[in-house]
């Protein structure tokens, strides 16, 4: 058998004394039988990345060969024999946190078109939320020194985004010289949770100095000690 492709047709004749023959050559086509077209339809499911993502239709023959004797077109509405025009050549694609689904039509030459729809899914960036350490001493009121942040892609920042932690700090003034919890919470936004980790704020001993008030006392049978 031939393969698919065009062949001439080579056209011969025995020659008459009553006639003049025009010989005009023609072409064969030999087309490909896509009734056993492959069709390949991957959808996407991947964490927030910034980037626009969208399914991917593939087809080949049998033999893998990819073929340019079909068409793809996609929507994010169903595709039919009747609407199929109104596609795209390119797939509609998702950027932000969520599920879109996308149709497709294969227009298939000399054969029965494929349709189908995949997902694109994509699910939230964790960001790690670090509570810095302090230091205070005992005696004074819990500090903190902020955050620092961990994860963010595609230009986006703790600015950008406007996030604003709060901060929980399980130390009150006068309590005992150790160290205590520092822990930031915040809410989850549309393309990321976040994981808080708590750090410490550490009490140290106030310095105590101890003075003489007076440096001499006129004896009155008591006993005399500096006072801090």
């Amino acid at each position: 058998s031939s393969a698919a492709g065009e062949y001439p047709i080579t056209v011969s004749y025995t020659p008459s004394d009553n006639y003049k023959v025009t010989l005009v050559n023609g072409t064969y086509f030999v087309v490909q039988d896509m009734t056993d077209v492959v069709v390949t339809a991957a959808g996407y499911t991947g964490i927030y990345d910034g980037a626009a993502h969208g399914i991917s239709v593939q087809v080949t023959d049998t033999d893998g060969k990819e073929t340019t004797d079909a068409t793809v077109y996609y929507s994010e509405s169903e595709l039919t024999d009747a609407n199929y025009g109104s596609g795209s050549s390119v797939s509609p694609t998702l950027t932000d946190v969520g599920t879109k689904t996308v149709y497709y039509y294969v227009a298939v030459e000399n054969g029965e078109p494929r349709k189908g729809n995949k997902d694109i899914v994509i699910n939230k960036k964790e960001v790690r939320v670090s509570a810095n350490n302090a230091e205070i001493v005992y005696g004074n009121e819990a500090i903190h020194d902020g955050v620092v942040y961990s994860g963010f892609v595609g230009g986006d920042s703790a600015d950008t985004l406007q996030l604003n932690p709060t901060i929980t700090i399980d130390y009150q003034k006068y309590e005992d010289v150790g160290r205590y919890s520092i822990t930031p919470s915040l809410e989850d936004t549309d393309n990321y949770t976040f994981t808080e980790i708590s750090g410490e704020l550490e009490v140290t001993k106030r310095p105590v100095n101890f003075i003489w008030m007076r440096n001499s006392f006129v004896y009155d049978g008591t006993t005399k000690a500096p006072t801090a």
